[in-house]
C-alpha cells in the first residue's frame, strides 16, 4: 500500500505545510491521530495555546498533569485550579473541590461546598474569613451561615455538631441545649446550662428531656421482655412436638 495514500500521512503532510515555524501543532496532531492525550496536551501548550490546552485537558481528564504544567506565578494557574474545582464538584468530591477553590482564591464557591458537605468547621473558617476579616466580631452574615448550618446538621442527626454551632456562633443557648439533650449528652447539656447562665434550662429542658428519654427506654425494655417471653413460649413449642415426633419416631421402629 502507498504510504502517502494513507489518511495519516496525508494529514502530517497537510499539517507540516500549514505549521510554518513551528512545528508543536503537527505533534499535537499526530498525538491526537494516536490517541496519546498528555503528549497531545504538552504540545499545545509548547505552542502557547493555553485555551486549547485547558479544553482538552477538561475534555480527558488531564487537568492535574495541566495543573502540574502551570507554574505558581503563571497567569493561567487559577483558571485551571478553578476548571479543577469545578471537575471535583461534578464528581461529588466536595471536600477536595473546595480546596481546590480556596487554592484558587474562589472562597464564596469554597464556602458553599463546604457547606454542601456538611464540613462545619471549614465553611464557618472561610465565613468568617469573607466576612469578619480580623475584627474578632461575628457579622449577621456569619450568623446567618452558621444557622443554616445548625439545621443541616441537626436534620442529619449530627445534635452535638449543630449544639456546638449554635451555642458558638449564634449564642442561641435554648436551641444548644435542647440539640445537647437530642443527642442526650446529658452532661455537656447541664454544663452549658450553666456556662451560659441559664440554669433555668435544666428544669425546663434537661430535666424533662432525661425524663422522657428514661420512660422511653423503660418501654423499650418492657417490650424487649414482651418479645423475649413469645420467643421462648415458640421454642418451647416446638421443642415438645419434635419429642412428641421423636417418640411416634421411637414406637413405629418397635412395631
Amino acid at each position: 500500500m502507498n504510504k502517502e495514500s494513507h489518511p495519516f500521512s496525508k494529514i502530517i503532510n497537510q499539517e507540516f505545510r500549514n505549521a510554518g515555524p513551528s512545528q508543536h501543532r503537527v505533534k499535537y496532531m499526530i498525538d491526537m491521530y494516536l490517541e496519546r492525550w498528555a503528549s497531545a496536551l504538552q504540545h499545545l501548550l509548547d505552542a502557547g495555546n493555553f485555551q486549547a490546552a485547558l479544553a482538552l485537558a477538561q475534555n480527558k481528564q488531564l487537568l492535574r498533569q495541566l495543573l502540574a504544567a502551570c507554574p505558581h506565578d503563571s497567569p493561567h494557574r487559577t483558571t485551571v485550579l478553578k476548571a479543577h474545582a469545578e471537575s471535583l464538584q461534578a464528581q461529588h468530591r466536595l471536600q477536595d473541590a473546595a480546596m481546590a477553590y480556596v487554592a484558587a482564591g474562589c472562597l464564596e464557591d469554597a464556602l458553599h461546598v463546604y457547606q454542601a458537605a456538611g464540613c462545619w468547621q471549614q465553611a464557618l473558617s472561610i465565613a468568617c474569613r469573607l466576612h469578619d476579616g480580623n475584627t474578632g466580631r461575628l457579622s449577621p452574615s456569619v450568623v446567618r451561615i452558621a444557622a443554616d448550618l445548625a439545621t443541616e446538621l441537626a436534620s442529619t442527626h449530627r445534635f452535638v455538631e449543630a449544639a456546638q454551632v449554635l451555642l458558638e456562633y449564634c449564642d442561641d443557648s435554648d436551641s444548644g441545649v435542647q440539640l445537647l439533650c437530642q443527642g442526650q449528652q446529658w452532661r455537656e447539656a447541664v454544663r452549658q446550662a450553666w456556662r451560659c447562665g441559664r440554669d433555668d434550662l435544666l428544669e425546663t429542658v434537661v430535666h424533662p428531656a432525661a425524663a422522657a428519654r428514661a420512660a422511653a427506654m423503660i418501654h423499650e425494655a418492657g417490650d424487649a421482655l414482651l418479645r423475649c417471653d413469645k420467643y421462648v413460649e415458640r421454642w418451647r413449642t416446638v421443642r415438645s412436638k419434635r419429642l412428641v415426633m421423636q417418640v411416634c419416631d421411637g414406637v413405629g421402629h418397635v412395631l
